[in-house]
């Protein structure tokens, strides 16, 4: 979670949905931040808003769409294959647990709405606002407007964190089974 202690808001941050181009972005705009304080059973910087011991006024969490995320995850996880604590909870194990060389054996395992449920996970305050991550400097310029009282214009910040880039190959059926298994995501926020 990115706290901004001034206004008593915070951007949770599921993982490969653009939050450390937030955290730059931030940076840059001269905006403090400090972690947020999470109990001991779960990753500090991706967990979603009950692990955390902060409840801030404003809430924003980031999402990004199903087809772009499993991509993103999976190259993610072809360049650096993190280790898990198996005593820590994460709200990505599942998909780490079911990592494949093979992008479409890795989507074939994954189709089962559960990237619907870690995103609902992070968002589920009623009043959290969607930074996307296609629209994610608009998005953000607007959530700062809201919590700030002024806009803040962010100015060309580089892609950041970008894995290697690696051929994800989709047949139709396929991305028709990904995108029918995230349909939540789909519907609510796209």
């Amino acid at each position: 979670m990115i706290y901004l202690p001034e206004y008593d808001a915070a951007i949770y941050e599921p993982p490969r949905t653009g939050t450390t181009f937030c955290r730059e972005a931030l940076r840059k705009l001269g905006i403090r931040t400090e972690e947020g304080h999470v109990n001991d059973q779960c990753h500090t910087r991706h967990s979603p808003p009950d692990k955390h011991n902060e409840q801030p006024s404003h809430i924003a969490a980031t999402v990004r769409h199903p087809v772009a995320w499993i991509e993103s995850y999976w190259r993610y996880l072809m360049d650096r294959r993190p280790k898990l604590d198996p005593a820590v909870w994460v709200p990505y194990r599942f998909f780490d647990d079911r990592f494949q060389d093979n992008f479409r054996a890795f989507v074939e395992c994954c189709c089962c709405g559960e990237y619907a449920k870690m995103i609902e996970h992070f968002h589920q305050q009623p009043d959290t606002y969607a930074i996307h991550t296609e629209t994610i400097v608009r998005d953000l310029e607007q959530w700062l407007a809201m919590i700030t009282g002024k806009h803040k214009s962010i100015m060309s910040t580089a892609p950041i964190n970008v894995s290697k880039p690696r051929s994800a190959i989709w047949s139709q059926e396929l991305y028709d089974k990904w995108l029918e298994s995230e349909s939540r995501v789909v519907e609510r926020w796209y």
